[in-house]
């Protein structure tokens, strides 16, 4: 069960629809949400000044519209904002971090990850990041799962954010080589592919019985592709309002440790995207 939130802001219109899923799953869950802005500390003295004070009549504002009823401080700090929301996240550890989209800056973004991408990266914290409208419902989630304990982890959080969804597990199967077998209409791509297949069915039935599974996970989709493809495909053809995956690899200063699907994902994301860290 959810019992803390925390959900950054940078005061944009990106981040309205974050800040009212947040208080969304706040009210369903029974959370206490924290709202967190951070005013970047290196600027011009009256400028910060100005902004601190908009900053607080704006946050005590949407606190008196949207939260009422639930368990909501509002928080206006200075400094470096990536570094305080990570400060936030590791001394106050909770369940859950809620973040906007980040603004897209085309060649910045071809050179260096988003606010996004590295707070995930940097932090133990699982995070929603939020694109959809709140009002859009998480009747279904698409799951990715490699049967590992980040997988797990996705799974028992995503059925907390949305319990009342549908949680479809795909599996991407990576076949080396497959396409040349394929392109050639030779019979020993079938094998080759039936003998990834069967170790994908086998690694499932291992992760299932790892863990208690949610009941409304579906039988685990196999398919053949490129992972951020096919779930590119899905949410597009069936209008999936929620990705719940697993960060590989330990907290830390190195962009791989992310993982290539997450971090395309968190760059591009075709809907609400959660991100967790194993257990």
């Amino acid at each position: 069960m959810l019992k803390s939130i925390l959900m950054a802001t940078d005061l944009s219109q990106r981040s309205d629809r974050a800040l009212h899923r947040a208080v969304a799953l706040a009210r369903q869950s029974g959370a206490k949400l924290t709202i967190l802005t951070v005013v970047d500390d290196e600027q011009p003295d009256d400028m910060r000044e100005d902004q601190m004070n908009h900053a607080h009549r704006q946050l005590n504002a949407s606190r008196e519209a949207l939260c009422q009823g639930i368990e909501c401080t509002v928080l206006v700090e200075q400094g470096d904002p990536t570094d305080l929301v990570l400060t936030h996240a590791r001394n106050d550890d909770p369940d859950l971090m809620v973040l906007g989209p980040h603004r897209e800056r085309n060649l910045w973004d071809m050179l260096y990850e988003t606010t996004g991408q590295r707070i995930a990266r940097m932090t133990h914290v699982a995070v929603l990041l939020v694109v959809e409208p709140a009002e859009t419902k998480y009747n279904s989630v698409l799951l990715a799962t490699d049967f590992s304990p980040a997988s797990t982890a996705a799974a028992l959080l995503a059925n907390e954010v949305a319990p009342d969804a549908d949680l479809h597990a795909l599996h991407a199967l990576h076949v080396p080589y497959g396409y040349m077998g394929r392109a050639s209409g030779g019979g020993a791509d079938n094998s080759i592919e039936a003998s990834f297949r069967a170790d994908a069915k086998t690694a499932d039935a291992n992760w299932r019985g790892s863990f208690e599974a949610p009941a409304n996970l579906s039988d685990t989709d196999i398919q053949t592709g490129s992972a951020e493809a096919l779930f590119n495909q899905i949410v597009q053809s069936k209008h999936v309002p929620l990705i719940a995956i697993g960060a590989h690899g330990r907290v830390g200063a190195h962009r791989a440790l992310l993982g290539s699907l997450v971090t395309s994902l968190m760059r591009y994301p075709p809907c609400d995207l959660l991100v967790c860290r194993p257990q």
